[in-house]
């Protein structure tokens, strides 16, 4: 399993777009960072969220916070899930190198889940294909290596040097 970020972002609590949101909304998308998979993505059906939260009008928080631009409700495989919109922008670096495959579907607009990349830690595309590529050559480079040890090794003995 890959690294968890579940802090959340000093930028956000200064914004006034926060502030201004219902006491139920606060609470909900503060949870939302801790409950979310290490891409930003958490279940979004009011019965999961009543119950991992302590948010009594989930549907009305969820809206308040979609209209807000703080996140985006999907449905995927038939159940509603939540991408946190600023999320990527938010999560350090070095967080981003460890995280491993989603926990949960993504969103239709970001593609399915691919590979890790060197810069961000996952992708979709081409970089993660990169990546495997140069693993893939360094592993056949290693390779390469053991059998000529191993040929010198046979040639050595069938011609009785040491």
């Amino acid at each position: 399993m890959g690294a968890i970020w579940s802090l959340i972002p000093n930028r956000l609590l200064d914004e006034e777009q926060f502030l201004d949101l219902k006491e139920g909304s606060t609470c909900l998308l503060l949870q939302l960072y801790v409950l979310c998979d290490g891409y930003g993505l958490a279940p979004g059906g009011a019965r999961w969220l009543a119950r991992r939260t302590n948010c009594t009008d989930p549907g009305a928080a969820l809206e308040e916070l979609e209209g807000s631009g703080f996140l985006m409700t999907y449905e995927a495989d038939g159940r509603v899930f939540v991408s946190l919109t600023h999320y990527e922008a938010d999560i350090p670096a070095s967080f981003a190198r460890k995280r491993g495959k989603p926990k949960y579907e993504p969103p239709p607009w970001q593609g399915a889940w691919d590979a890790p990349r060197a810069d961000q830690g996952q992708t979709k595309g081409t970089q993660g294909a990169d990546q495997g590529q140069q693993i893939e050559r360094k592993r056949e480079r290693k390779r390469t290596k053991e059998r000529e040890r191993d040929e010198g090794t046979v040639h050595d003995l069938m011609h009785g040097e040491p």
